[in-house]
């Protein structure tokens, strides 16, 4: 019997490594359920103060708050499984793709389980891209 799976793939490029300083960011969607359309949008800078995120996907429950920055996404075209914004850049040339299914790899798991209502797939770029304007912030100041 074959194991049908959903992995998919991404690829970011920093500015430091392209000829005239752009950032490219590249996602496939190898799902064994076919097409699954999306759309790409400019969400505004906002105040996230007071939002209560909850994920369709898995229940994780988020109260948000400060302000956020204007970023780009990729959403689910349908929105009845959730957000899944899968990759974005924001304002501050800040990139990161969310959507590479870790679940599917099993030596992966087992160094770092996921936690059933955790922050997952469908959340990470929305609850994490537009609130970040300089990632050496959040890795501790190292610099790799």
């Amino acid at each position: 019997m074959q194991k049908l799976m959903s992995s998919c793939t991404a690829m970011l490029v920093g500015k430091n490594a392209t000829i005239d300083g752009s950032t490219i960011i590249a996602r496939d969607e190898d799902a064994e359920d076919g097409v699954n359309p999306k759309t790409f949008k400019v969400f505004p800078a906002k105040d996230y103060t007071g939002e209560h995120y909850v994920s369709k996907y898995n229940g994780l429950t988020v109260e948000m708050k400060g302000q956020g920055c204007r970023y780009t996404a990729t959403p689910n075209g349908v929105l009845d499984e959730g957000r899944w914004d899968e990759q974005g850049i924001n304002e501050y040339n800040v990139a990161m793709s969310a959507t590479e299914t870790e679940m599917t790899n099993a030596r992966v798991l087992g160094h770092d389980p996921l936690v059933e209502n955790g922050i997952n797939e469908d959340s990470m770029v929305y609850l994490v891209l537009p609130l970040l304007s300089l990632p050496v912030k959040v890795f501790n100041g190292l610099d790799h």
